[in-house]
């Protein structure tokens, strides 16, 4: 007698069905539910903190990897993307002071590459109109900013003291100079979002994506519209995303071979820098002050920049790591303990790579950087062929690099820039 075989195979037109009753299996209506998490999340936690929107990307986690499965669609690297950060998470876990930061961090990192694999997976049912409404919630939330209204996070600085005493000096490079309080003092601007760089996130993106649809449409309101977003980002207060948009110009000029735009660009900066006092002082008054102080800080006291310092304290951990710290990390939370320590602040790395090397190890590290090789692999001809995706796409590793990505919500923002590339190529 022949012994049945069960297989979960049979079980796929059931999950089929959950999935496409509950709109996993439509991109847009994910985008949509996100975008009201994130909303729900930001005023929730105006008043009282509770992670909602973790909370949400904890079950819509397994709910994308089963449509993903459903799809055949080829996971293999989502397959071991997952398998190598979620090792050395379970093992520090054990080994190092477990705090619920860890969880949070594992599931933005793996959202990451599911979000993007998914969403490229379904490109085809896309609705660029969509990201309309993403608009909408995003002025409305950063709108609360004119009147006063400006959301706070949690301070990570009083928790990890419970973990940690703050007995090592500060490492703070000459911290009585005059000029620190360019860097010590910034006001952000930023409305009901919960962290400054997200409202200038979304603002930089969204800018890129109506400067891409004024270039195929030509309709100058929305010229005028991408020109206000990048107004009211200039009004947050956060320079990350305009960092990350000079560097990636300065790529594009060079991959295009035009090098008389990356020197005239080279030259504005040694000019401004070089007028950087008289600058400031016109601008001390406005919101452009964040701005033009960075001149005078690059200058003259490039020591205090906050990435430098918490870089710094990076290199002072790993060089003290053992080998095998150095394949499996030793957690995230180790990392807010070790700023704690070192500079009395309870803040990670913000810098995705280093932040991965330290909590994950460099098996993870280097999968993390080719995740960027395969976007580009993937999309090269569009990436290339269009100045605005090239420039949406190389901000994204560049501000990894500077402040952070993966923490930002990249299931709201690649969202944006498939949606830029299917208009630009359509499926």
């Amino acid at each position: 007698m022949k012994t049945p075989v069960y297989h979960i195979e049979k079980y796929k037109p059931a999950i089929e069905r959950l999935l496409k009753s509950t709109g996993i299996s439509n991109p847009n209506l994910v985008f949509m539910f996100s975008v009201a998490a994130f909303l729900a999340d930001a005023v929730t936690n105006y008043f009282i903190h509770i992670p909602i929107f973790v909370a949400y990307l904890i079950l819509l986690l397994p709910a994308l990897w089963l449509d993903l499965w459903l799809q055949r669609h080829k996971t293999r690297l989502l397959l071991v993307f997952a398998f190598v950060f979620i090792i050395p998470f379970i093992i520090n876990c054990f080994l190092h002071s477990f705090h619920r930061t860890n969880i949070s961090d594992l599931i933005f990192i793996l959202f990451l590459p599911t979000a993007y694999f998914y969403y490229k997976n379904r490109i085809s049912d896309f609705y660029i109109n969509k990201v309309h409404i993403f608009l909408v919630v995003t002025v409305f939330m950063f709108s609360f900013a004119f009147v006063g209204i400006n959301s706070t996070k949690v301070n990570r600085s009083s928790q990890v003291k419970i973990h940690y005493p703050n007995t090592r000096p500060r490492t703070v490079k000459d911290p009585k100079s005059e000029l620190n309080f360019l860097e010590s003092y910034r006001k952000y601007n930023h409305g009901l979002f919960r962290i400054p760089h997200i409202s200038a996130y979304f603002l930089g993106f969204l800018a890129l994506f109506y400067g891409f649809v004024f270039s195929k449409r030509k309709n100058y309101l929305i010229a005028l519209l991408a020109f206000g977003l990048i107004v009211l980002m200039l009004y947050s207060g956060v320079r990350t995303f305009f960092a990350a948009a000079a560097l990636s110009l300065i790529i594009i000029f060079i991959q295009k071979k035009s090098l008389i735009y990356a020197a005239g660009f080279a030259a504005l900066f040694m000019v401004m820098l070089y007028f950087r006092e008289t600058i400031y002082l016109w601008t001390a008054d406005t919101y452009l002050s964040p701005y033009t102080g960075t001149l005078v800080t690059v200058a003259d006291n490039i020591g205090r920049f906050s990435r430098l310092l918490i870089w710094h304290s990076w290199w002072i951990e790993f060089s003290q790591f053992e080998w095998y710290q150095i394949l499996i990390g030793k957690s995230f939370f180790s990392s807010i303990l070790a700023n704690s320590a070192n500079l009395h602040l309870g803040e990670w790395f913000h810098n995705d790579l280093l932040s991965i090397l330290y909590a994950y190890g460099f098996p993870a590290f280097v999968l993390y950087c080719y995740l960027f090789v395969r976007i580009y692999m993937d999309h090269s001809k569009q990436i290339n062929g269009n100045f605005i995706i090239g420039l949406f796409f190389w901000c994204m590793p560049f501000l990894a690099l500077i402040n952070g990505l993966y923490y930002y919500f990249p299931l709201l923002f690649l969202f944006v820039f498939l949606a830029m590339i299917k208009d630009e190529k359509p499926n």
